[in-house]
């Protein structure tokens, strides 16, 4: 049998994960300490990791494909175990993932072999257009490994300051940010590209390595 339990440290709010696993010898275990949670940054923009404590924080800005480990943030055992996380991607409003950890005692053909899972937590901009995050979060490594990402990022390499749009012409949320090329979506729809006021035809989202292209006519200044 193998279990897991979270503990505090002496004089500050920084969490621990300890993790008992059988061990290679006969009869014996394994006590591993890991981080309670590492996150991982799979978008092209930078996220804010901040939280709070009982008076102590810890803050950190991941950049595109990096990952840190957090041992600071709120932690309630009599709920469950549950753990919340407070970000910020560039471009959106401060939001918060909320982690659910199962101490629970289990076999051990089964130790280690936690399936990930996948949760999504809807963004605000500042004109509160709504973006559905994607995270993909395993219990292999750590209390929890989390790995932020976007089903679809669309990249804009032409020279025209474009604007896409779901096909009912809403505006996909977080294009405002000054300088960046792209934007984040989430699902696998048709989308509108627009130029000056004027729209493309409806722009099938297709598997990656896939060509699609489309025009738009714009009348002449």
């Amino acid at each position: 049998m193998y279990q897991s339990t979270m503990f505090t440290h002496a004089h500050n709010a920084m969490y621990t994960m300890l993790k008992k696993v059988p061990g290679k010898l006969r009869d014996s275990i394994d006590l591993l300490l890991l981080p309670p949670v590492i996150v991982k940054n799979g978008l092209p923009c930078s996220i804010d990791i901040r939280n709070e404590d009982h008076g102590d924080s810890q803050s950190h800005t991941l950049e595109k494909g990096e990952e840190n480990h957090f041992h600071i943030f709120k932690y309630s055992q009599s709920q469950g175990g549950l753990i919340k996380l407070r970000f910020k991607v560039s471009g959106y409003d401060w939001a918060e993932l909320v982690l659910e950890k199962k101490l629970t005692k289990k076999s051990d053909q089964n130790a280690g072999n936690e399936e990930d899972t996948q949760k999504e937590v809807v963004l605000y901009d500042n004109d509160a257009n709504s973006f559905k995050l994607s995270a993909r979060i395993s219990e292999k490594e750590a209390g929890f490994h989390v790995t932020f990402f976007a089903k679809t990022v669309l990249l804009n390499y032409s020279s025209f300051k474009l604007k896409f749009l779901k096909e009912d012409k809403q505006e996909i949320a977080g294009q405002d940010v000054r300088g960046r090329d792209f934007c984040l979506e989430n699902n696998t729809e048709k989308i509108l590209a627009s130029l000056h006021f004027q729209f493309s035809k409806p722009i099938e989202v297709k598997n990656a390595g896939i060509k699609d292209n489309f025009s738009i006519i714009c009348p002449q200044q």
